[in-house]
């Protein structure tokens, strides 16, 4: 069985979370009611990838969590991804994640650990936001991996004139 499930080998039910994508081989042997002849039937049981959550994304200033910055300031933006039911995106490469602004990309790819967290920062002095004094929306693009599609979160930040 793929790691996370469990067979009840008296009812035939098959139970649990499953853990990650994988395929197994499942046989299933019984005899036919009063007789002590066995039947054997061979099934696939295929796990497939999970969609990406990205949650709540933390935006701060030096440690401060803030959505409205000053030109020169830097923003960060920190999350953890898990696996949901949403359709996936375009994103970067596999166990990455990146910021953007509309279809901009404004930081390079991020490596995402193993227990789903990254941290992204971006000063603003650099390039892609304008010091509009309106909210601007950002976006974090995840770009997968083995057990779990692309997927992104957006976050609304407000960039003043210095």
């Amino acid at each position: 069985m793929p790691d996370g499930l469990t067979l009840d080998k008296s009812s035939g039910a098959i139970s649990g979370t499953p853990t990650k994508a994988a395929s197994a081989s499942v046989t299933i042997t019984a005899p036919p009611q009063g007789t002590t002849t066995k039947n054997q039937q061979t099934f696939t049981l295929t796990i497939h990838k999970g969609a990406a959550d990205l949650g709540t994304l933390k935006v701060t200033n030096g440690g401060t969590k803030t959505t409205t910055f000053t030109y020169g300031d830097t923003i960060t933006v920190s999350g953890t991804i898990k696996a949901s039911g949403t359709a996936p995106l375009a994103a970067p490469g596999k166990n990455q994640a990146a910021l953007l602004l509309g279809g901009t990309q404004l930081t390079d790819p991020v490596a995402v650990a193993g227990n789903g967290s990254f941290t992204i920062s971006y000063k603003t002095s650099e390039k892609g936001i304008q010091t509009t004094g309106q909210a601007q929306i950002l976006t974090v693009k995840y770009g997968g991996s083995d057990d779990l599609n692309e997927g992104s979160a957006a976050c609304s930040i407000t960039l003043n004139p210095k």
